[in-house]
């Protein structure tokens, strides 16, 4: 039904070769690869909003915009930014703004850093999913655009984004020219991204230096996540099929940012290591459970940029939180 329902919308939408401009970040065409899709609505009609938090202010935060460009004197250039990006709002009980300040608070307790939490609800909650899609271009974009006004080294750059919002990461990786330190994509949306094998409608390798994915719900009667290798590095817990504890796809697709965050709770001891692995088929021999430390070893989640290894990586999880096994 989604799939039908996309392919459907991207139809109903084509529209004749338009641009709009919303300075300062950037024109947007439906030229290729973009035909056949609507051109993206304005930061305005969005409502983006950016709020930065840090350990000295990790509660109320401060919100930062595209017309005042002074920098929240608790913003430290010097430090690791991370950007944390919701998906579509497709029901009560999809990850949204509220699971990434859940994120937020579990960042802020373990790692000293500024933590941006961007929320593009409105343009998130358009009932025609292929609107949603298409407004990732300009959060992405935009998202770019407030890391230049703050003066953050791109490298120093770590966009995380679920679902929607891990394409979106894409684009912000894209406005900076692929300079960004990291975009880690947490089951990045399928439908609309996993059938074009054009690169530039999604999260990719070229977006930042260091890309990992967690892919969670790639194999179901509807998946909602991609199932392209789209990273230096993707992770597939449980095959990415459906996730331990979980019974519907949405869960399946939402779990993802439960396993982030006990990566990065050091009271967890969660190292969710993984283990290269080629295929369903080697995983199934049990050819899948071996690595050579400092050499193709990985940990999916927060601490991936820690490890060697690349390619496709194959673990277990738990049911019950904080899911690991090791």
């Amino acid at each position: 039904m989604m799939i039908s329902f996309v392919l459907f919308s991207l139809l109903f939408n084509g529209l004749l070769a338009a641009e709009v401009c919303y300075p300062p970040c950037g024109c947007f065409t439906n030229d290729p690869p973009h035909d056949g899709r609507p051109l993206p609505e304005s930061p305005d009609v969005q409502q983006i909003q950016w709020r930065l938090y840090t350990r000295d202010n990790p509660n109320i935060g401060s919100d930062i915009s595209l017309t005042d460009t002074v920098v929240p004197p608790d913003f430290v250039p010097a430090k690791q930014t991370k950007y944390l990006i919701h998906g579509w709002i497709s029901s009560p009980g999809a990850v949204t703004y509220a699971t990434m300040l859940e994120i937020k608070n579990v960042m802020l307790d373990n790692l000293d850093v500024n933590v941006i939490v961007v929320d593009w609800s409105v343009g998130a909650a358009d009932p025609l999913y292929v609107q949603a899609m298409t407004n990732t271009r300009v959060v992405g974009a935009c998202s770019g655009q407030i890391s230049i006004q703050l003066g953050s080294p791109s490298g120093n750059v770590h966009c995380t984004g679920h679902s929607l919002g891990g394409h979106t990461c894409g684009y912000m990786g894209e406005y900076l020219n692929g300079d960004m330190g990291r975009a880690t994509g947490l089951d990045p949306a399928g439908p609309g991204f996993g059938y074009d094998n054009d690169t530039r409608l999604r999260l990719d390798p070229t977006d930042a230096q260091f890309v990992d994915i967690m892919h969670t719900n790639v194999e179901a009667i509807f998946p909602l996540g991609i199932g392209t290798q789209t990273g230096h590095v993707d992770f597939y817990p449980n095959k990415g099929y459906r996730q331990p504890g979980c019974g519907t796809s949405s869960c399946s697709h939402s779990i993802c940012t439960d396993y982030y965050m006990a990566s990065i709770d050091a009271s967890t001891s969660c190292n969710f290591w993984a283990y290269p692995c080629a295929s369903d088929t080697d995983a199934d021999a049990g050819l899948c459970d071996t690595c050579i430390e400092g050499v193709n070893c990985q940990k999916m989640g927060y601490y991936a940029n820690t490890q060697p290894g690349r390619g496709t990586y194959f673990l277990e999880t738990d049911a019950a939180y904080p899911h690991c096994q090791t």
